[in-house]
Formats: C-alpha cells, structure tokens, sequence
C-alpha cells in the first residue's frame, strides 16, 4: 500500500476596502487551503486502486467556507510495460459550511484515460477524457458568435464546428521522452483544448492550454519540473521532489 499527505494553498493577496465614492478604508486578504490524504493499493499485479480524501477551506475578508471532498480511481494495466487504462471520480462531496445560507456541491468531475508506452519508440502518449458526466461543456460567449474564415471575413459558426470544438473540450493530449539508459531524463508536453479556448485572447498570441516540463532521477530522487501555460497573464510552475521510502531500508 502506497499513502500519500499533500497541501495545496492559494494566497490572492491583499484588497482594499473601498466606499462609494472611491475613498480606500483599509485591506483585508482571501485564500484557500486544502489539506489532501491519500492512499493506493495494488491488486494481483494489473489493478490498482486509490483514493483521496480533501479538506477545503476557503476564506474571503470575514467570510469562511469549509467543505469535504473525494477522489476515487483506478488503473489497469493493460501490460506491464506498456500500457494502460484508468478511471477517476474527482470531488464528490461538497460543503460543510458556506459565505452564506446555501451550501455548494464541488465540482464533480470523472476522467478517463489512456497511455501507451512505444514498443521501439523512448516515448510514452496519454490521452484523457474530461467531464464524462455531461457532454455539452462549450461556453457559448455572446461576443464570438461568429468566427474568422480564411479570406478574412466573419462568419457564423456550423452546428457541426460547434459539436466538434465541444467534443474535443473533452481531451486533453500528453507525451513524454523517456531518455537515458535507465530512463533518468524525460521531457514532457501536454496540451488542453477547453483551457486553450476558454483562456486564450483572441487579439494576443499566448501558450494558454500548454504544458511542458522535465524530469530527473538522481540516485533514490526524483526531481521535476513543469509550467503550465493558462493565460497571456502568466504561468503556474509547478516543482516536485519524490523519494520511495522501501528503498532506504534497504541501505
């Protein structure tokens, strides 16, 4: 059995108290924390299975909000080496306390993926499929009603470019290089296309929906590294130091 203890925090800053007429009365901060626990098991060497158990809390000025939420999953391997196939239920639950009378369910969320390791190829791809629980996810925003054709001129949008840029707000797309004699070095890409569509400005060129990142294992160590490219305002970065813990009992 593997577990896991994670905390994930988000600091928006500071805001200033302001009356009708502009005059600033102060500041006051928000934020939300959650505390994340896991664990996974194996199951005859072809299932595993996990879960994750969150606590939120969420503060803005005097107001606070605290909720409960689960993630449920599992991976089959399909092979060993090469392939496999997973399914994950994200956020079910919702909250226990609200800013206000009405309590909020979470964002539920049910995944499916696949990866594939090439037999001949140091590269491994992963598809996911997002939102399984409803298909139609496209935000119809009344100022882009119509799209650009290729002479320049505005036109309206198909039903059928309509169905097919919401089918692939479902996906997103992933690979990774696999480099080095045991595989120490891995570079990694990824791209979401509702991320990309919903983030991106039309006037500015932008990386929104991008992803890309590397990897190093160094002795018992694993280090790594990604941005993800969410909006022409910046990225998140994101670092990683992992370690299995069986291996040192054995020194």
């Amino acid at each position: 059995m593997n577990t896991h203890v994670g905390l994930h925090h988000f600091n928006y800053g500071d805001f200033k108290y302001g009356n009708e007429i502009g005059i600033s009365e102060g500041n006051f901060s928000a934020g939300e924390t959650a505390l994340i626990i896991g664990a996974s098991k194996s199951i005859k060497d072809k299932l595993m299975l996990g879960v994750n158990v969150k606590s939120i809390f969420s503060s803005f000025e005097t107001y606070n909000s605290f909720g409960l939420a689960t993630d449920v999953g599992a991976i089959y391997f399909i092979d060993s080496a090469y392939s496999s196939l997973g399914l994950v239920v994200r956020n079910l639950g919702g909250e226990i306390s609200s800013f206000n009378a009405k309590n909020a369910s979470a964002p539920l969320d049910i995944q499916l993926g696949y990866s594939k390791r090439l037999k001949y190829l140091p590269f491994r791809f992963s598809i996911i499929l997002r939102q399984l629980q409803r298909w139609n996810i496209r935000y119809d925003d009344p100022e882009k009603e119509q799209s650009q054709s290729l002479f320049g001129e505005q036109e309206e949008e198909s039903g059928l470019q309509k169905e097919t840029d919401n089918l692939f707000r479902h996906f997103s797309f992933n690979g990774e290089f696999l480099l080095g004699k045991n595989q120490n070095f891995r570079i990694r890409g990824g791209y979401n296309h509702i991320q990309r569509k919903e983030l991106s400005v039309e006037s500015l060129r932008s990386l929104a929906g991008f992803s890309m990142g590397i990897g190093f294992k160094i002795s018992y160590f694993k280090l790594d590294y990604a941005a993800t490219f969410h909006h022409v305002a910046g990225a998140t970065n994101h670092v990683t130091i992992s370690t299995n813990l069986q291996k040192f009992k054995k020194l």
